[in-house]
């Protein structure tokens, strides 16, 4: 869910395949989708952000494609629809910056960003590159030290430690930065922008 520059709420509705507007009692003021491939209908939506442009920006999960649509639910464009390095799948989140670029977390994919121009072109892909353990996951190693050394005794390249395990959302802070929920390795990674 996502709050508007006017304070109205924003809410992915997944199981009914829908975005819906809500005042701040609660109170439906519009819904737009329904289920289906074609633009500006849904199949399973996940995330939204509601842009600073005032547009409607929707993680499409079983479309694999983030949709931008006016606050009516016209339909404006996709991303992650086409074949190549910016194809998506099963995108979970999305963020727009104040630029215009898109962020969409491909959770079902690479599990990686990946970040489009505000045209739509894919520029980027954001890995992860974390070094350290969060509090959390320290607090998990020291919890069961023999356990957690037996499981790490069978791992021969602590790489992969570094890069996203199952990323689930993203937001850009007042700051501009991009902050990433890293579900899989318990932790949020921190990002400045770069474009």
């Amino acid at each position: 869910m996502d709050i508007d520059s006017d304070g109205f709420l924003w809410v992915v509705d997944s199981g009914n395949h829908r975005i819906q507007k809500f005042t701040t009692d609660g109170e439906v003021v519009s819904s737009f989708g329904g289920l289906g491939v074609e633009e500006g209908q849904f199949n399973t939506p996940w995330g939204i952000k509601i842009g600073s442009d005032n547009n409607v920006y929707v993680a499409d999960w079983r479309n694999n494609r983030v949709q931008k649509l006016d606050k009516e639910g016209n339909f404006l464009m996709s991303v992650g629809d086409s074949e190549g390095d910016g194809k998506l799948t099963r995108p979970s989140g999305v963020a727009v910056d104040g630029d215009g670029f898109i962020y969409a977390v491909d959770w079902g994919g690479q599990e990686v960003v990946k970040v489009y121009d505000p045209a739509g072109k894919h520029i980027d892909n954001i890995i992860g590159d974390c070094e350290g353990y969060t509090k959390w996951a320290q607090t998990r190693m020291d919890s069961d030290p023999e356990g957690m050394a037996a499981q790490r005794a069978e791992v021969s390249d602590f790489t992969i430690e570094r890069v996203f395990f199952q990323p689930t959302n993203i937001e850009i802070d007042s700051e501009g930065r991009i902050l990433i929920v890293d579900c899989g390795r318990h932790r949020i990674q921190i990002y400045k922008k770069e474009y």
